[in-house]
């Protein structure tokens, strides 16, 4: 009952992780881009639990966004599948109550899944890409992820101790 429980939670913080990112950082962007919530807390999810979990979480995540907003579906699945999957296989190395090891791990995130992103969808829609203007972006959407990393450091080490606790022992997987 308490993993399902847990479950419900975790959807819970993913589908209000999305109304957050449509409903308010969409509408206040900083020098015309948005923050990525989604990799702030996909990020969060992977260190605090493990690949496992990172990796689901990314999934779900991605198909959700994938379902709402893309007319190809699977490539946020494949993405942020992959951002949590990293982040839990290199978890073990960092402490979880360790803010800046998160920022590091957002910034990190944030720049390789931006880049993916960007040659991705420029590549399936045919499009030019525009290298110093996916810098550019880049840039400042990663200085935005690691400002809202700063601020829900906390938040998401108490979604994390929640997960674990759930979990037949406290440790990683």
């Amino acid at each position: 009952m308490r993993k399902i429980l847990t479950a419900l939670i975790v959807v819970l913080v993913l589908i209000l992780t999305i109304f957050i990112q449509i409903n308010l950082l969409n509408v206040v962007p900083l020098f015309g881009v948005t923050a990525n919530l989604g990799i702030v807390v996909i990020v969060g999810f992977g260190l605090m639990n493990g690949k496992l979990i990172g990796g689901l979480t990314g999934a779900f995540y991605g198909l959700l966004l994938d379902i709402i907003f893309s007319k190809i579906i699977g490539i946020n699945l494949i993405l942020y599948m992959l951002v949590g999957i990293f982040t839990g296989h290199i978890s073990s190395r960092f402490s979880k109550d360790n803010k800046t090891a998160m920022v590091m791990n957002v910034l990190v995130a944030t720049v390789i899944f931006e880049i993916a992103s960007y040659l991705a969808i420029s590549l399936l829609q045919g499009s030019e890409i525009h290298f110093w203007y996916m810098i550019y972006i880049i840039a400042l959407e990663t200085a935005y992820n690691i400002l809202l990393t700063a601020i829900l450091h906390k938040f998401m080490t108490g979604i994390g101790d929640i997960v674990n606790k759930s979990k037949n022992s406290y440790y990683l997987l």
